[in-house]
């Protein structure tokens, strides 16, 4: 059996990134390896059959509650993730320059071999550069559209 890339056209069926759809990273599992984790993309627009518990603001404080989501893994969110969107949210437009920002370190060969502390493995960036450690996302999708 091959397996292949799940590309955007599988991505539409579930989810538009408008304003009304956020976005968080689910890792694996504590100590699990990032490509193992899910993006999980809730709100008015996300249409999701699972659920997520998040931190969310209520009155003047924060609660816990859970909330229909649209769960992915990270290579299918990956392609609507790296499309430009001035209307997404702003966790969508986070989301969206961290990949911007790995597809960037990987095209310029700034990706080394590694080992998670439970022996899988895995990738670390490096060598960087000054402007990869002092930019932040805001500057990554200015650079990379």
């Amino acid at each position: 059996m091959r397996r292949g890339f799940v590309g955007v056209a599988g991505y539409r069926r579930g989810v538009s990134l408008t304003s009304a759809v956020e976005a968080v990273f689910l890792p694996a599992e504590p100590g699990g390896v990032p490509r193992a984790g899910q993006v999980a993309f809730w709100g008015e627009a996300a249409k999701g059959h699972q659920e997520v518990e998040l931190v969310l603001p209520h009155g003047a404080g924060v609660r816990r509650r859970r909330v229909p989501a649209r769960m992915m893994p990270v290579q299918e969110a990956l392609p609507a993730l790296l499309r430009d969107s001035d209307e997404a949210s702003r966790s969508v437009q986070a989301w969206s320059a961290a990949a911007l920002a790995g597809v960037g370190l990987l095209a310029r060969g700034r990706l080394l071999p590694a080992r998670t502390s439970e022996g899988y493995g895995s990738w670390r960036a490096g060598p960087l550069d000054p402007a990869d450690v002092q930019c932040g996302w805001r500057s990554w999708r200015r650079r990379c559209r």
